[in-house]
């Protein structure tokens, strides 16, 4: 009589407990252990993947020993079976706020992958509204780093996150006239000029939340107001509108009185050679026009007289007292009359 030996076997996974592996066509939790003849043949494998969270699971590498993943073994001396797993997370690349872009990246990897960014676009209209890039976030968490690699480590929420770009519109209109080619001035978070069209209107796009001036500027007009400010920006803005009022205009021979003491901003602005600074005076005043630097020492006095009134402009070209050429950069004029004060900034450039 011939007689088999039976043989105590285990498959398993090197992951074990929480795990399953399929004998014969019969899926077990691992680790399983049973017994079979010598010389007879049975089926092991495991499943290509195995979730055990929503956002992990286990992928099948290899049997330690080799061979498919589903494979016929025949038993020898305490065999044991065990299939390699590796660890995956699922990672999910979206945009904050959802949805304003499709990303590429969202997928199954591997623990301990290095995983690039994917390249998103800096700014993005969905809907009329703009949106720039701002940083990525992992897992809630902003990445500080420049690396364009992340580390696979957990499961992960991989966030572009965008800021909404806001517009500031208006008009520019002369006795309900519409100006044209009125330089628009923002100042602030951001620095910009824009151009009003042949109907007087304006726009600054993609302006994000933030602190910001916006001054119209054209030789031989002043504007009410002055500027508007905008401190914080943060929903677009229509109908910031301005109204001109020509300066220097002649009538009959003579000069328009002005009704009140005015320092109007200085054109151009910025400026490379010369600027134009205009001053309203309803009567005579000892009055003094100075430019200083932006630590607030004195540059140069542009006036000292007790004998001007009406229109003004005040040309500087950009020198000292002493005649010297002074550096690019922000200037602040004063204009002192009566116990009053009234500045503003310029902006001189090479």
């Amino acid at each position: 009589a011939l007689y088999s030996k039976l043989i105590q076997i285990t498959v398993t996974t090197s992951v074990g407990a929480g795990t399953k592996v399929i004998v014969d066509g019969t899926e077990h939790e691992a680790p399983f252990s049973t017994r079979w003849l010598s010389d007879d043949f049975h089926t092991i494998g495991v499943q290509a993947y195995q979730q055990v969270a929503e956002n992990i699971r286990y992928g099948f590498e290899q049997w330690l020993h080799g061979g498919e993943r589903v494979q016929n073994v025949s038993p020898s001396e305490n065999d044991r079976y065990v299939a390699k797993l590796d660890t995956q997370y699922y990672v999910s690349v979206v945009t904050l706020p959802a949805e304003l872009c499709q990303l590429p990246g969202s997928d199954w990897y591997v623990v301990g992958s290095h995983i690039e960014f994917p390249t998103v676009e800096n700014i993005i209209e969905q809907s009329g509204k703009y949106w720039r890039f701002r940083t990525w976030k992992i897992n809630d968490e902003e990445i500080e780093t420049d690396s364009t690699f992340f580390l696979v480590s957990e499961p992960m929420v991989v966030a572009a996150c965008f800021e909404e770009a806001f517009k500031i519109s208006g008009s520019i209109k002369l006795d309900d006239q519409p100006l044209e080619n009125v330089q628009i001035i923002i100042s602030g978070d951001a620095a910009d000029t824009v151009h009003t069209l042949a109907d007087g209107e304006y726009a600054i796009p993609l302006l994000f939340a933030g602190n910001y001036d916006v001054v119209p500027q054209k030789e031989g007009y002043r504007f009410e107001p002055e500027k508007r400010s905008f401190s914080p920006l943060n929903t677009s803005l229509n109908e910031q509108d301005f109204a001109a009022i020509e300066i220097g205009t002649e009538l009959s021979g003579e000069q328009e009185q002005p009704e009140k003491f005015c320092l109007g901003q200085n054109y151009p602005n910025p400026f490379n050679s010369t600027t134009s600074i205009p001053i309203e005076l309803p009567h005579n005043s000892v009055i003094t026009l100075k430019v200083f630097n932006i630590l607030g020492q004195p540059v140069k006095t542009l006036i000292h007289d007790n004998n001007l009134t009406g229109v003004q402009k005040i040309k500087w070209n950009g020198t000292d007292d002493s005649g010297e050429s002074v550096p690019s950069g922000v200037y602040f004029y004063k204009l002192m009359i009566d116990g009053r004060v009234l500045t503003k900034k310029m902006i001189l450039l090479e």
